[in-house]
């Protein structure tokens, strides 16, 4: 099995920007200019108008076939396989290609145009979860997609990757684009890039926000597609125990953030900001024969 550690370059400068809070402030930045140009897109909205009633409803959504995906050089002991919630196989590493260094939407071309797809909320949580589970309680093993036992030492490694700053920790972006249209949440996933047009094609669900406010979370009591349902009884980070959570806002994406304060699921970040140190997990889906039959 590959070591996904030993080849990472870590600064004394990445780290201590994480120590001094630079993600905090940063977030802070893109959050305040986010709101700000969303009052004036909103009063824009109000003048144009004016004196007419807001739709309340959403039209039906439309979401295109995602095609079969074939991967490119897919190596079965560099990714973890689940049955559960659904059949998926998910990258270890953080690394793929050039993706480091690009923003939201290019790293989805670059996944998608090698066949793969970035992980969504849902499939980073289910990560995040086996692992702690795995790491907390020795009976529980999880397999790479050859069948194989993932090793205890590999389990220790993103362990503390995903919830501290071990190796810089984790900082990853997920297929998840959220929009809210007059009071309800859609969430958007890239699943397909048309290369002639240069464009992505997204699949859109209309989703469930149980908690709309930045607290810390049980990781474990999630929504069908992985947000949390529970605030924690903690309201100090309890590595291993709970998470930080931010809640999504209009036009934003999620990413999973562990750093030298705590683990979080962010779901408040520009999708056009990029970092050398902002990767992703390449995901496969199994795509299944048909079997025949009716529809």
């Amino acid at each position: 099995m590959t070591d996904h550690f030993s080849n990472l370059n870590y600064k004394d400068e990445d780290t201590e920007r994480l120590i001094n809070g630079y993600f905090e402030k940063k977030r802070q930045q893109e959050r305040e200019e986010k709101e700000r140009l969303e009052r004036e897109a909103q009063e824009r909205i109000n003048k144009k108008k004016k004196g007419k009633n807001l739709e309340k409803k959403v039209k039906p959504i439309q979401n295109p076939i995602i095609n079969p995906i074939n991967p490119v050089n897919f190596i079965p002991s560099d990714y973890i396989h689940f049955e559960q919630p659904y059949s998926f196989d998910i990258a270890i590493s953080e690394d793929f290609g050039s993706c480091k260094g690009k923003d939201w939407y290019n790293q989805n071309k670059e996944l998608l145009s090698n066949g793969y797809l970035m992980s969504n909320v849902l499939e980073g949580m289910t990560l995040f979860q086996n692992i702690v589970e795995s790491y907390k309680d020795n009976k529980k093993v999880l397999f790479d997609s050859a069948g194989n036992s993932i090793k205890k030492g590999i389990i220790d490694d993103l362990y503390k990757f995903l919830t501290s700053d071990y190796n810089i920790g984790s900082w990853y972006n997920m297929n998840a684009l959220f929009e809210n249209r007059n009071g309800i949440w859609i969430m958007k996933e890239a699943i397909n890039y048309d290369k002639p047009k240069d464009e992505l094609i997204f699949q859109e669900k209309q989703i469930i926000v149980p908690i709309t406010k930045d607290c810390y979370v049980n990781f474990n009591n999630l929504t069908a597609e992985g947000f949390p349902k529970e605030k924690h009884s903690n309201k100090t980070y309890a590595q291993g125990e709970n998470i930080h959570y931010w809640y999504p806002r209009n036009g934003c994406v999620a990413r999973f953030l562990a750093d030298s304060v705590r683990a979080n699921l962010d779901c408040d970040w520009d999708p056009s900001n990029t970092d050398s140190s902002l990767g992703v997990h390449a995901v496969r889906h199994e795509v299944k024969k048909s079997t025949g039959g009716s529809k």
